[in-house]
């Protein structure tokens, strides 16, 4: 239950990552093996104690097949795909004492079939990456061409992360405190947000300032009540924040096509920016 909570609370910081889980075991195979000898092989394994839940008896679950590559069709058969799946329930619920429920699974094991391998894994997270591309720059209220997509934005953000940076410790204390010296429409502000940090958004332009506004009470009302943003409209070569006060610093910096650089030599803007953000 504690390394559940740790992947839960780390699991509002993914961005392309399509499933958290724990690897038990694989049984390779060749062309020369027949399926009854690879389903003994898996059986025998989940039998002799290569798995161990930590869970109350009763707990529901169900067996989810991921196939990579292209199989055997004479090893896995449709019919073998499935006999196979039934069996791995039935050693489960007897071994574990658990109940098999499709719809209502409190534990999920995945079973990946690939050319040469079967893996047996338990999902402890699968990262809902729909709701963060409902986030992309055409789904706001305030759409700009420049706008990065929001898994990007995610990983940029993890990148810049310490080392030694705890999501589970940081949860318990004040959330840290990221800033956007080049905010534009305010998407690196939102994601975030939904990491759990609290956001300062500079931007010089006025109608600029306005859409990332738009775009951050949008998010705001979105079950992100407690999501704390200020926008600061002003230059970013003098950025008036307290020095030592940010803790972590992630932007898009204007190319001068699609945005605005003030009169301003691009190879200057950045290099001032940079040092103040230093």
């Amino acid at each position: 239950l504690k390394l559940v909570k740790i992947f839960q609370q780390y699991a509002r910081l993914v961005s392309l990552t399509k499933e958290i889980g724990i690897f038990y075991f694989s049984l390779g195979y060749t062309e020369s093996d027949d399926f009854e000898t690879i389903n003994e092989g898996i059986i025998d394994k989940i039998q002799t104690n290569y798995i161990s839940f930590k869970i109350d008896q009763n707990t529901t679950f169900k067996v989810d097949m991921i196939k990579r590559g292209i199989l055997d069709g004479r090893i896995f058969s449709p019919a073998n795909r499935q006999k196979l799946l039934l069996n791995i329930a039935d050693n489960l619920v007897h071994k574990f004492n658990l109940k098999a429920d499709l719809k209502n699974e409190i534990l999920t094991i995945t079973l990946f079939l690939t050319p040469d391998n079967v893996i047996f894994a338990q999902r402890l997270f699968k990262p809902n990456r729909r709701q963060i591309m409902n986030r992309t720059p055409s789904n706001r209220s305030y759409f700009h061409s420049g706008s990065m997509n929001p898994l990007l934005v995610r990983a940029m953000i993890n990148i810049a992360i310490k080392n030694d940076y705890n999501p589970l410790k940081n949860a318990e204390s004040k959330n840290l405190l990221f800033l956007d010296p080049f905010m534009g429409a305010g998407g690196m502000l939102m994601e975030a947000g939904t990491m759990g940090y609290s956001t300062i958004g500079i931007e010089l332009g006025y109608w600029m300032s306005r859409g990332a506004r738009m775009n951050l009470t949008d998010l705001s009302f979105s079950g992100y009540e407690s999501f704390f943003w200020t926008i600061l409209r002003c230059d970013s070569n003098k950025i008036p924040i307290k020095s030592n006060s940010i803790d972590v610093i992630v932007t898009d910096p204007p190319y001068g096509h699609s945005t605005m650089l003030g009169g301003q030599k691009l190879e200057d803007l950045l290099s001032n920016v940079l040092s103040e953000c230093y």
